[in-house]
């Protein structure tokens, strides 16, 4: 387990860079980066049981170009000082442009974003140029009322939820394929296709 304090700090606390394969982050701990938590730009990372405290921009940030595999499980953010994400999946845009998937999949599972009313520009978690989002017991207690709990913005493909809780909006942008179950706390705003399948909705499994 290892803690940064990065007071006065400026840049990511941890950084993995693009020519990473297989990096595992397990149980370590962000305190007040200057800058983003963790930034990765790696290929199949895993990241496990991670603390992203008081960070000034992003908890995570994903960059580069052309990414296999994400995987998050357990990660608390929380921050009274950021101006930006909680978890932040937009990868750079290639010759494809915004229709141009640069991540094939985001697997999360265990996440707490708690972010304070400072975050100006703050979603919770924002996906763009991703292929499959598979989402378990997400929890966003706060954004900004600038923000959303979660932003699913261009060229993301499919997008799964479950057994998770919004504090406020889900906003689709561009028509995903979005399936949720187990979902409360929030209204959303939909784009595509939603598929609710839990009793409390009124809605039936195969109801779009």
């Amino acid at each position: 387990q290892n803690t940064i304090n990065n007071v006065g700090a400026t840049g990511a606390t941890f950084f993995i860079n693009e020519i990473a394969t297989g990096t595992i982050i397990d149980r370590c701990i962000s305190q007040s980066s200057g800058s983003t938590a963790l930034s990765n730009r790696g290929d199949y990372t895993t990241i496990r049981d991670f603390r992203a405290l008081e960070h000034a921009d992003s908890g995570y940030a994903g960059g580069g170009q052309d990414r296999e595999q994400v995987t998050i499980d357990g990660w608390y953010g929380e921050s009274a000082v950021t101006t930006k994400t909680g978890l932040l999946f937009d990868q750079g845009i290639s010759g494809d442009g915004v229709t141009g998937y640069m991540v094939n999949h985001v697997f999360l599972s265990n996440v707490t974003i708690n972010l304070g009313a400072n975050a100006t520009f703050g979603n919770g978690i924002k996906f763009a140029r991703v292929r499959q989002v598979n989402i378990d017991n997400l929890n966003v207690f706060h954004t900004s009322v600038a923000g959303q709990s979660l932003r699913i913005a261009e060229a993301v493909g499919s997008v799964r939820i479950s057994d998770s809780h919004f504090a406020s909006m889900l906003v689709q942008e561009d028509g995903a394929t979005f399936i949720v179950r187990a979902l409360t706390g929030a209204t959303a705003s939909n784009g595509g296709s939603a598929q609710f399948t839990i009793s409390a909705h009124g809605l039936r499994t195969g109801d779009y």
